[in-house]
């Protein structure tokens, strides 16, 4: 297997990882105390409910935190959003694919056209050829995988529905879901609205997904349509996926999606975010709208309304989730983006209806996931790179791993993929870099690097057996 010299390989020992016990700074625990035991925080002229606190005193687990290494690295100092918003995928086959944007995403698929062969184009932001193990992530090279061999979901610039991939550029894949069976569905990032699009319905908004049998086989790329399309005002795509969702108990698909205007909410004063969910009764082939999880109104601090949204079952009849609230703040210094503190939300008719709390930690791109061993972990950023873990289902979040402090600079997009019981693999970026023997004396001059890093969750009573 070619290896490749800009990713050193992790090496970390399965069983014996070095361990990094982070406690919460006596600022941080100030407010812990304060959030205690109090129902409410006086924040820009109105009461808001807290959701959650921010430590508990005991833990059931043993949280262990590898060191980071380095999957791709710029040549240079480049601008927010070049070599960014990293993804962790893994295929039925057991190839571990992390792949990242190389482009700004401002104008990511930003332009629809129908091309000279009556295909959908959409030019916009592209990615390189993405990290690639097929060892559970002890070595890794640049390439594309074979499980995705002619698909394209994104040549260089154009997204076709089509034709077949450019070798070297590869498109991370949103609504990445699990199936009951085995079966993995994934799908692009925009759903778009365009009329009389061949092979669809006209007025239905129209994505593209595929599907990953447990054999490692794909099926498609597919054609994607979600009904509704009269609550959805016109622009360059109606909705926006997130990047991981869900099976329902009877074989239903759910996805967590938002998006930037939606007719009954286009004049509320707090903005026009709407995030919600889709369903699927026919394996993603088709979504109707399932239920909406906010809107500006639930989220007054916001500047845009409600946006990034992730979604977790913790009971076939209670789901819960962490909602970006769309707006930058402040950084702890020029040049480092900040955020607004999160909106919790919590259902407990599966979907149908939900409650808002403004949550205590600021952050984006929420993601949501439960480990094989019951433990619910989240990843969010900006400022900095975190992960946080409950062990009630997310009514507590006793642990958080700072994976980048605060005052450096990010996109603060962290994802994450169970490669293993117990065991996760984390990927986050940085600017800023300072390469050994480089001479460059200001870490403004750094590069642009994407990291990955290994965590082991286990109970204490199998930690120290």
């Amino acid at each position: 297997m070619k290896r490749s010299n800009a990713m050193p390989a992790e090496k970390l020992n399965s069983n014996r990882m070095r361990s990094r016990r982070l406690w919460p700074c006596p600022a941080a625990l100030g407010v812990a105390l304060m959030l205690m035991g109090c129902g409410s925080m006086k924040q820009a002229g109105y009461d808001v409910p807290f959701a959650g606190t921010l430590f508990k005193a005991t833990s059931n687990y043993e949280y262990e935190v590898g060191d980071p290494f380095i999957l791709a690295m710029s040549d240079g100092p480049l601008v927010h959003g070049h070599y960014s918003y990293p993804q962790v995928r893994k295929f039925p086959d057991g190839t571990l694919m992390i792949a990242w944007f190389t482009g700004n995403d401002v104008n990511e698929n930003n332009v629809l056209s129908i091309d000279e062969k009556g295909d959908l184009v959409v030019r916009g932001s592209m990615l390189k050829s993405p990290a690639i193990s097929m060892d559970n992530g002890l070595t890794w090279e640049t390439r594309l995988p074979a499980c995705l061999t002619g698909l394209l979901y994104q040549a260089p610039g154009i997204y076709r529905m089509n034709s077949t991939m450019d070798p070297s550029l590869a498109q991370p894949i949103f609504g990445w879901t699990t199936l009951s069976d085995g079966t993995k569905l994934g799908f692009g990032r925009n759903v778009y609205r365009i009329q009389n699009l061949k092979g669809q319905l006209p007025g239905n908004l129209v994505g593209i997904g595929a599907e990953w049998t447990p054999e490692g086989k794909m099926i498609g790329p597919f054609n994607v349509s979600v009904n509704a399309p009269d609550v959805f005002t016109p622009s360059s795509f109606a909705l926006r996926i997130m990047h991981r969702g869900f099976e329902g108990p009877d074989g239903t698909l759910y996805l967590p999606a938002y998006c930037h205007y939606m007719l009954p909410y286009k004049n509320d004063p707090n903005g026009p975010r709407v995030a919600m969910i889709l369903a699927s009764k026919d394996r993603g082939r088709s979504f109707d709208i399932y239920s909406i999880i906010a809107t500006a109104k639930n989220i007054p601090w916001a500047r845009d309304g409600a946006g990034e949204v992730m979604v977790l079952p913790v009971t076939d009849q209670e789901w819960i989730g962490l909602i970006r609230s769309n707006g930058t703040a402040p950084g702890p210094r020029p040049g480092v983006m900040g955020s607004q503190n999160m909106l919790f939300v919590r259902s407990e008719d599966q979907g149908k209806t939900w409650k808002h709390r403004m949550f205590n930690r600021s952050g984006v791109w929420p993601t949501l996931h439960r480990l094989s061993n019951g433990v619910v972990a989240c990843s969010y950023g900006r400022p900095g790179n975190s992960i946080m873990f409950s062990e009630d289902d997310g009514k507590s979040w006793l642990k958080t791993i700072t994976l980048t402090p605060a005052d450096v600079a990010t996109s603060g997009y962290v994802d994450f993929e169970e490669v293993s019981p117990g065991r996760i693999l984390v990927a986050y970026d940085e600017r800023e870099y300072i390469p050994e023997g480089s001479g460059i004396r200001f870490r403004e001059l750094g590069n642009n690097v994407v990291y990955g890093r290994f965590i082991e969750i286990r109970k204490k009573d199998e930690a120290n057996p």
